[in-house]
């Protein structure tokens, strides 16, 4: 509940050495989740900065002390994320356990109406044939699934018109005010992108996906 402590996790993690480590080098860091070949993305944003020193002049404003629980699902990256991640955090004195879930329990754990956990890690695919298929389903207020739990109205409405307007530009304009407010109140810790890389034979052609992840199958065939 406390943004000092969100916003000194956010300036703990090095995003661009989990990139790195994580991708391989392919991926790239942004200042959310928004990819740059996408319409709303913009780069002059607040972007979370890894500052060691700066995430410990806010935890010791926070005044919070104890350990606390990142719930992840047991799967890989996430497991090797969640340990990159807990070593950032212990050098500016944060102490994180991490616990591996089941996905089913991880997500009754989550998105249960007492909100007791602690923290979680998330992934997505991105860039979705809509920013509502991203900004509704994670940020959206009443009858979302709203994962952090946060009530902030200021977001809520700006991922409602974002929703609502079909200029574009006005559309660019509500969504990165959406990102604002998640970024100025360190609601989330945004790590990095990581692109699909497929392999196929030279003689496959027309080897694409949609913006879901889907297979174009009916459009590919072999020379």
């Amino acid at each position: 509940n406390d943004k000092h402590l969100r916003l000194a996790g956010c300036h703990a993690i090095n995003r661009d050495a989990l990139m790195k480590v994580i991708t391989r080098g392919y991926g790239s860091v942004t200042p959310t989740l928004v990819p740059s070949n996408w319409f709303i993305y913009t780069n002059d944003l607040p972007i979370h900065t890894y500052n060691p020193e700066k995430a410990k002049a806010y935890l010791k404003k926070s005044g919070v002390t104890g350990d606390f629980t990142c719930s992840i699902i047991q799967r890989d990256p996430d497991t090797q994320i969640a340990q990159l991640i807990q070593a950032q955090l212990k050098e500016v004195g944060i102490n994180m356990t991490v616990e591996a879930m089941e996905r089913k329990a991880w997500v009754a754990k989550v998105i249960a109406e007492d909100r007791k956990f602690h923290a979680g890690t998330l992934m997505t695919k991105v860039p979705a044939p809509d920013p509502d298929f991203v900004f509704g389903l994670y940020f959206g207020g009443k009858g979302k699934l709203n994962w952090s739990g946060v009530n902030d109205k200021a977001l809520f409405d700006a991922v409602e018109m974002g929703a609502k307007v079909f200029d574009e530009q006005k559309r660019k304009e509500y969504y990165k005010r959406a990102q604002e407010v998640l970024l100025n109140e360190g609601y989330y810790a945004f790590l990095f992108n990581r692109p699909i890389k497929d392999v196929a034979s030279k003689g496959v052609k027309n080897v694409r996906r949609d913006l879901n992840g889907a297979w174009y199958i009916g459009e590919m065939w072999v020379e």
